[in-house]
């Protein structure tokens, strides 16, 4: 199960948007809604995306559901720690 969680974890980072612009930058996941999901930070706070925002969690389990079947709450879990882990990552090598 582990390796198919990991497949999914890799097509969502794919899929995921990271735009800089100015001082600033937005990055856009897979599972976002209008711009109201959207993660806007400062590219001044490199771990800004050390928490996931709780405007985030439903639209992130909902498309795990839906788009990947996947409803085990400790494996939705395990995506969204993953992943944020490894946007967080991006982040800080595009930056630094």
């Amino acid at each position: 199960m582990k390796e198919y969680l990991n497949k999914v974890i890799d097509e969502m980072v794919d899929k995921t948007i990271i735009d800089f612009t100015g001082n600033g930058g937005e990055i856009i996941p897979p599972f976002s809604l209008p711009t109201h999901t959207r993660i806007f930070f400062a590219s001044i706070v490199p771990d800004s995306l050390i928490y996931f925002p709780h405007s985030l969690l439903l639209p992130f389990e909902k498309h795990c559901n839906v788009v990947y079947a996947i409803k085990n709450v400790k494996d939705v879990s395990y995506i969204r720690v993953k992943y944020r882990n490894i946007i967080r990552d991006k982040i800080n090598n595009i930056i630094l």
